[in-house]
């Protein structure tokens, strides 16, 4: 109400100032109607602010791969697991290796049955304890009996002690001891095993990721590019230079397009989360890698590549181990052929209180020598040819270790080669086709060529982008398998 007032009396000047007031006035009403009431000081300030200060999620810093080695080898269980099961091996050894010294018991029995009585139950006893006299003695006010006294042979206490050594035992606690040492060594190269398998597992976990997004960058830019073509056939159309199947075929392949778009991205999130199980992380954690694809050569020759997987392989170590725990279980079940001699010494002290400490019990002691040889027919004999059997085994195994390493090795090598000149012939025909899409795009303007002949250009240079990105990761993964191989992969 207050504004059309204003201007109602704003109307009644003259009409030289007419439309200046008409103006002064409808700002003024402008001002009355929009400008906000004013607040306090800390209000004015605050709200603004407050509205940009608005808490977003910062993005996750970017894994590097040789930070994602780091916390994978720190947290994995698998590494903790592999500790576990050598400090499992070292406490054994420590068990095995008590049977050098001797082993001690102690025993304490009571024997405590019914006094035998004279006279059918009648009269006095025939063999009166101590307890008895002392009992019978302070009742009818006579003196205590006198010490020395005979012990109670009806009432007996008696604790012992008895210490047990092995002195041969025909060469088994030898054997048993190596071969838990050999069990220790065995423990810690699988933790290095299983170490260089991790790295491997994250190294393709990672560039399997890469891949994934370059891949879809590629999908990306061909959706793009088909947008483009898709509208420039829609004004074609319309000018009638071209037919409908035009638009229609671009629409399908913008369909294809999205479609694989869809399948990358499902992808890239399998390996997110094969990588963050790699980490230990939520399945759900956010990760973001840095993008270092680029090539870098090596020095990889034949046959150097063998010989540094002979030194190197953990595996081939594992079974050399193998070989010599299996000749010492031969010695050890050989020991059951031979004789055996221990050494047994026992103390006891015989009471007939059950406190066997006490000045009325008396000691007795024994050292006893034993020499024992066990005839078991063919039992033994036959488990000593078994194991006998077992040491060609593992000297067989190691063989086709080493064989399997080499062929392994020359996969790798071979792989390596073929992703390496895969790299500069899909540069090449990136380069080349680009070009060639970019000159039938200019010739179907001109109404050179078809529509059909621009989609197969744009298809081919698609492949070709796809093709480059996976030779580079290719030639990464292949890298450390081949070091895998060669046994070298120990980031």
């Amino acid at each position: 109400m207050r504004c059309a007032e204003l201007v109602a009396q704003g109307s009644d000047f003259g009409k030289s100032w007419g439309m200046v007031k008409r103006f002064l006035l409808a700002l003024s009403c402008y001002f009355l109607l929009f400008h906000p009431t004013p607040v306090t000081g800390a209000e004015t300030k605050t709200a603004p602010e407050a509205r940009n200060r608005v808490a977003r999620p910062a993005a996750p810093p970017r894994l590097s791969l040789a930070q994602a080695v780091q916390i994978t080898l720190q947290r994995n269980p698998i590494i903790g697991e592999a500790l576990s099961k050598i400090r499992q091996r070292e406490w054994q050894s420590q068990a095995v290796y008590s049977d050098f010294f001797p082993s001690a018991s102690i025993n304490y029995s009571g024997n405590w049955p019914k006094y035998l009585q004279g006279g059918g139950g009648l009269g006095p006893p025939d063999v009166v304890s101590r307890y008895s006299q002392y009992i019978g003695r302070s009742r009818l006010n006579l003196p205590l009996m006198d010490y020395p006294y005979r012990i109670d042979p009806y009432r007996r206490f008696t604790g012992t002690l008895t210490v047990n050594q092995p002195i041969y035992q025909g060469g088994k606690t030898v054997a048993d001891y190596n071969f838990a040492k050999m069990d220790i060594s065995q423990s810690q190269l699988e933790l290095q095993v299983d170490r260089q398998d991790l790295i491997l597992e994250v190294y393709r976990s990672y560039y399997s990721l890469m891949l994934g997004q370059l891949l879809l960058e590629v999908n990306r830019e061909s959706i793009e590019s088909l947008e483009r073509l898709r509208d420039l056939n829609t004004k074609f159309l319309r000018a009638g230079t071209v037919t409908k199947t035009d638009v229609l075929s671009t629409e399908g392949q913008l369909a294809q397009a999205s479609a694989e778009k869809r399948i990358l991205q499902t992808d890239i999130a399998t390996y997110k989360a094969r990588l963050n199980n790699l980490l230990s992380n939520a399945p759900e954690t956010p990760l973001e890698i840095i993008q270092d694809y680029q090539y870098i050569g090596n020095s990889f020759r034949v046959p150097q590549i063998y010989n540094t997987a002979m030194s190197n392989r953990d595996e081939i170590t594992q079974h050399t181990i193998a070989i010599r725990q299996a000749i010492e279980a031969t010695k050890s079940a050989s020991a059951a052929l031979l004789p055996s001699a221990s050494l047994q010494a026992q103390g006891s002290r015989t009471n007939d209180d059950w406190n066997v400490l006490d000045p009325e019990g008396s000691n007795s002691w024994s050292l006893i020598g034993t020499l024992t040889w066990t005839f078991d027919l063919f039992r033994s004999n036959s488990t000593v040819k078994a194991r006998r059997e077992g040491i060609r085994e593992q000297v067989l195994a190691r063989q086709k270790l080493v064989q399997d390493i080499w062929e392994q090795v020359k996969i790798a090598y071979v792989d390596l080669k073929k992703s390496e000149g895969d790299i500069g012939d899909y540069r090449r025909a990136v380069t080349i086709r680009s070009e060639n899409f970019q000159l039938f795009q200019k010739r179907y303007r001109e109404g050179d060529v078809s529509y059909t002949e621009v989609l197969i250009a744009q298809r081919e240079l698609v492949l070709s982008k796809a093709d480059y990105y996976r030779s580079l990761i290719n030639y990464r993964i292949n890298l450390a398998v081949l070091e895998r191989s060669m046994g070298t992969l120990r980031r």
